[in-house]
Formats: structure tokens, sequence, C-alpha cells
């Protein structure tokens, strides 16, 4: 007989393209559930600014930089909510690695291109990085 894993940490990740609602349904979940809401692209912007990360060492190494701000928060918190668009090369190893440690429930967005275009072109053109 198999035994199923049982987890005690719980992982829900949002996942759509730019526009599509994700920090807002992130948000929403969070103050719902009553359980941490992670905004990663606002912490990796606070990272990269302090330690002067070049942008070629971005791509793998912010998803180090998120990961560790995950375990940290779990480390405390019995769930955390997030957001991603799931494009990079390196978001189905992530997943992956959660999915073997923590319950990950993924969440897929949908929504037009023409609405997404809509939400990104009214919140201006930022230079974050």
């Amino acid at each position: 007989m198999t035994k199923k894993a049982t987890f005690l940490k719980h992982i829900i990740i949002l996942v759509g393209p730019k526009g599509s609602g994700k920090t807002t349904l992130s948000r929403t979940l969070a103050s719902n559930l009553g359980i941490q809401y992670f905004d990663v692209e606002k912490h990796l912007i606070e990272t990269i600014r302090a330690n002067k990360i070049d942008g070629d060492d971005l791509p793998n190494h912010g998803f180090d930089i998120e990961e560790t701000e995950i375990r940290t928060i779990l480390a405390n918190e019995s769930a955390v909510v997030f957001e991603a668009t799931g494009s990079s090369e390196y978001f189905p190893h992530y997943y992956n690695m959660y999915a073997k440690e923590f319950s990950v429930l993924p969440i897929k967005l949908v929504c037009s291109y023409e609405t997404c275009l809509e939400r990104i072109s009214k919140r201006g053109l930022v230079d974050n990085f």
C-alpha cells in the first residue's frame, strides 16, 4: 500500500499573463483566507536594488531569491499565496520542487489579450529596475 504524503504547509500560485488580475486575486485570497501574501515582484526589485544584482544573473537567481523568501514565510506561516507568469524556463523546476515538499495549488488565470493589454497600459511605464 502506498502512503499518501501529508503536507502541513500550503502554497497557492496564481499563474497568468501580466494584466490578468493575478495580484488583485492573490491579495483577495490572502485576505479572505487569512494567509500570507508574498509580492514577488516587489521583493525582487528591493533585493536587486539593495544588492546591486546584475541583470545577467537575475533569471535563475531571481527564483533563488523567491524560494528563500517563500521558505522563510512558510517557516512561520501555514500557507502563502503569490503570483507568477509561469513563462520562465525555470518555473517548472521550482514548481516541481515546491510540489515535493508542500501542498501546491496552481490557479491558472485566463484573460483576453486585449484586456491584459488595456490593464497594463493603464499602469503606465515604470522603470522598476
